[in-house]
């Protein structure tokens, strides 16, 4: 029986070689996750919009990126904007162009999955839902 107590927790290292709460090792993020595009821009866009916790909280001080999708493993950052006491961010004008937007400068949060903006201009506003089980201070990047 003792063998069986410490073997579950050596299988748990194994399975989850960083631990079960985010610390992952830098080198293995990418295979918890796939990166895909999340905004696709038919046009050159203004982006601008609020972001909030699901109790309709402003997030205050929020670093929003927007990153332009080449590959899985390659974004590479086209724009940040900070958000204001009420949650107001301002990107710009964006091109035309697939990208990767992240309202979340932690894991502390999930990153949203699909966002639409249609025409030349875009009010995004962005509900951010609480990540289970991570941390807001982890190895892996957020992505």
């Amino acid at each position: 029986m003792a063998k069986t107590v410490w073997a579950f927790p050596i299988f748990l290292a194994l399975l989850y070689p960083g631990g079960a709460l985010g610390k992952r090792e830098p080198g293995g993020c990418e295979k918890y996750e796939h990166v895909r595009p999340n905004l696709l821009l038919e046009e050159d866009t203004h982006i601008h919009g609020r972001l909030t916790d699901e109790k309709d909280k402003p997030l205050k001080d929020f670093r929003v990126e927007i990153r332009k999708y080449v590959s899985e493993k390659k974004q590479i950052l086209f724009k940040a904007a900070t958000s204001d006491e009420n949650g107001v961010y301002d990107l710009g004008r964006i091109f035309a162009g697939q990208y990767r937007m992240l309202p979340s400068p932690t894991r502390a949060f999930k990153q949203p999955g699909k966002l639409e903006c249609h025409g030349d201009e875009c009010d995004l506003d962005i509900v951010l839902h609480a990540s289970e089980g991570e941390e807001a201070e982890s190895a892996c990047p957020v992505k």
